[in-house]
């Protein structure tokens, strides 16, 4: 048994696909709403041939994870700072 779905829906849900690249993950206007705050999101325009261009967004990290990265980096820089100016005090 086989099934054809069509319809607006699709046919957008499509251009999402086809407007990734590898390993990319792009949301509608209406999932940004309600994710804003706790991902990273770069807007984006997706071009089409018949429908016109459209905003998609591009999903980044979660803000929590970049901050405990960004924490976790500086922690390491600092560390990594106190001890070449104890090497340069001997």
């Amino acid at each position: 048994m086989d099934f054809t779905v069509i319809g607006d829906v699709v046919s957008k849900s499509a251009r999402y696909c086809t407007g990734a690249t590898k390993g990319e993950v792009l949301i509608s206007a209406r999932v940004h709403e309600r994710l804003w705050r706790i991902l990273q999101i770069e807007p984006m325009t997706i071009e089409t041939k018949q429908d016109g261009n459209f905003l998609a967004y591009r999903v980044g990290v979660s803000k929590a994870v970049a901050y405990h990265k960004k924490q976790k980096l500086e922690m390491e820089m600092g560390h990594l700072y106190s001890h070449s100016t104890k090497a340069e005090l001997r």
